[in-house]
């Protein structure tokens, strides 16, 4: 009873940690970071206003975002709240599956920690919210996979399906590791002589789920069509091109897979069949996921996946020290590892804009713009800047579709080859309309 009282309260600890840590590097500015940060205010306020998303996308997470929103309505710090919670609580399955792998506690402070801190965790959570978002059923699915995997009942395999299918409603690559992580599994379980049967739903649900998303692509967005596009990406690159993206990354990476691999030979010759059958599978996610022959720009959203497998390789190192004094000693090491590298990621968490530029975006949309005569309307063809206005006005759009456009550009971008009146010169920003 005392052990598990602990337990509950490490894992309250790494959520709260977590959660903290990861408002405080989003909430230096009131505005959303990243290219996509106020593309997810968008999808809240038409998902309030209309009952449905704007844009076609894997929908949860969007549900959750708008339920905070509609509690603090504010959909700025409902996203951040929403994006920080749900991967703060990603931490508490990793924690989990260690004490249950391991048996050590540090064990699984020691692999949340990681995971929490690294710094990838802090480019998906800036850059790629939904992304971010689905590593909770991501961490929630394999943490089951492997209850199912020892001890076969079935409500886990039924736990295991709906995490899965949380975890695809939510983002395509964490789907994508999940599904990955199933069939390695599969394919050790069978090879090490375990019964397969004790994982028989969740590989029958995620053969079917990709049949389905297949069939019905509308259900997560369209997204797994991103599939096909790498595979066609992957044939069609230049091999003369490929390269490393960020040393650092890539040497932790490989260095960890490598300790995956030397853990699961071990862990095989000690009959600890479970323990071999996750480090071997975890081993060849992060092999996968930083192979320097993917396409780059494939390759730079593959790497930010590594927090994953990356924190079960330091979960395993710290559950094999004996002696808790070692296995502290190996907690700190890995945070300390881990934060040095975390620390640039986290100031990097920033606006695409700044607040001076979104002040003169507002005015062009608050005051100009109504002072116009006429059919007008706002043409922005960079995203970057069409998703902030979108979070001030509605109908923006890519192309002219009225008799007055009103096109607005970057400053610093290039001369659109037209020719038109400026009606409005900020610093950041120029409002041309068309002769």
């Amino acid at each position: 009873m005392k052990s598990r009282y602990i337990d509950v309260i490490s894992a309250l600890t790494l959520f709260s940690l977590g959660f903290y840590t990861y408002m405080t590097a989003l909430t230096r500015t009131w505005m959303v970071p990243g290219i996509d940060g106020p593309y997810y205010v968008v999808q809240v306020n038409y998902l309030l206003s209309h009952g449905v998303l704007k844009y076609q996308d894997p929908p949860f997470v969007f549900y959750v975002f708008s339920l905070i929103t509609l509690v603090i309505g504010n959909p700025f710090l409902g996203v951040k709240i929403g994006v920080s919670l749900l991967t703060a609580l990603a931490s508490i399955p990793v924690f989990l599956l260690f004490k249950q792998l391991t048996g050590s506690r540090f064990a699984g402070l020691t692999a949340s920690l990681v995971f929490l801190l690294a710094p990838q965790t802090f480019r998906l959570l800036g850059d790629f919210m939904k992304n971010s978002s689905g590593l909770l059923w991501l961490n929630l699915y394999l943490y089951l996979l492997h209850a199912c995997l020892e001890k076969g009942r079935w409500r886990f395999q039924i736990f295991a399906i709906a995490s899965l299918v949380l975890t695809a409603l939510t983002h395509i690559l964490d789907y994508s590791v999940a599904l990955l992580y199933t069939f390695l599994i599969a394919f050790l379980a069978i090879a090490s002589k375990l019964k397969i049967k004790n994982i028989a739903l969740p590989i029958s649900a995620s053969v079917l789920s990709l049949i389905l998303f297949f069939s019905i692509p509308a259900v997560v967005g369209g997204d797994v069509f991103k599939g096909v596009s790498f595979i066609v990406d992957l044939i069609e690159q230049d091999y003369s091109k490929i390269g490393l993206l960020k040393n650092e990354w890539f040497i932790l990476s490989w260095c960890a897979a490598v300790a995956l691999f030397l853990y699961s030979i071990i862990a095989y010759l000690r009959k600890e069949k479970s323990k071999s059958i996750i480090s071997f599978a975890s081993a060849f996610v992060i092999l996968a996921l930083n192979l320097p022959l993917l396409p780059r720009n494939w390759l730079f959203r593959f790497q930010l996946m590594t927090p994953v497998p990356m924190s079960h390789a330091f979960g395993f190192l710290t559950g094999g020290f004996k002696e808790k004094m070692h296995e502290i000693a190996a907690l700190l090491l890995a945070v300390g590892i881990i934060g040095v590298l975390a620390l640039p990621a986290f100031y990097s968490v920033r606006p695409s804009i700044s607040e001076e530029a979104y002040m003169e975006l507002k005015h062009v949309v608050e005051d100009v713009l109504p002072s116009l005569s006429g059919d007008s309307c706002l043409v922005i063809p960079n995203p970057r800047i069409r998703y902030w206005v979108e979070t001030l006005e509605e109908e923006v759009f890519r192309k002219p579709s009225c008799t007055m456009p009103i096109l607005i550009i970057e400053t610093r971008a290039k001369p659109p080859p037209i020719k038109g009146k400026i009606i409005y010169r900020g610093k950041f920003i120029i409002a041309i309309t068309p002769h």
